[in-house]
């Protein structure tokens, strides 16, 4: 593949992309670009003439003063186009918390430590993570109190069991996602709940 330079100007981003991006998030991704400049090709689709992957990228580009990026191009149709753009999306990896804690730990204090996506609070968060992402407790196991709560979920479909179950498993991990509408309502009621 070959990596080419098209003016920001030029980009047709898709009124289809799924993705948002938070003001916080926004801005690291502005300062990460400060200084590092774009090292993520955008993806945009020769058929189309659509921007397929970078659409955050690119609003933070522009907001910056940016006037061009680097980009890759794919010849496929709009129905592929809009798989990749969700796979692009959707797909990536887990954390290994020691790993992830250990560079933190090691970059926290660097002047560029806002380009990591990262703040602070997210390394006072990692100290008190297990392996598997859980809250590791200072308190011996049997001075440890945990409220019982159940939910009940009836699912139409298989996709909407996976999603609620990794949004949960990604609330162990500090309610990462807490800026989506839906998080931040579940996170209100289990937050009241557990004040009960």
């Amino acid at each position: 593949m070959k990596i080419e330079i098209i003016k920001i100007k030029d980009v047709k981003g898709s009124d289809y992309n799924p993705r948002s991006i938070s003001k916080n998030e926004l801005d690291k991704l502005k300062s990460s670009l400060k200084e590092f400049g774009c090292v993520r090709p955008l993806i945009i689709n020769k058929r189309t003439g659509l921007l397929v992957s970078g659409h955050q990228t690119l609003q933070a580009a522009n907001a910056i003063g940016m006037t061009e990026l680097p980009y890759i191009e794919v010849d496929i149709d709009s129905k592929k186009e809009k798989i990749l753009n969700i796979g692009l999306n959707k797909i990536s990896g887990e954390w290994d918390y020691d790993k992830l804690n250990g560079l933190l730990e090691e970059v926290k204090d660097m002047d560029v430590f806002e380009c990591s996506g990262f703040d602070v609070s997210d390394v006072d968060l990692m100290e008190k993570l297990s392996d598997d992402g859980s809250l590791v407790s200072d308190s011996p196991p049997e001075e440890v109190k945990v409220p019982v709560h159940s939910l009940i979920f009836d699912f139409e479909n298989e996709t909407d069991m996976v999603a609620v179950k990794k949004y949960f498993s990604n609330c162990r991990n500090g309610w990462k996602d807490k800026s989506k509408p839906n998080s931040k309502l579940l996170k209100e009621i289990v937050d009241k709940d557990a004040k009960k």
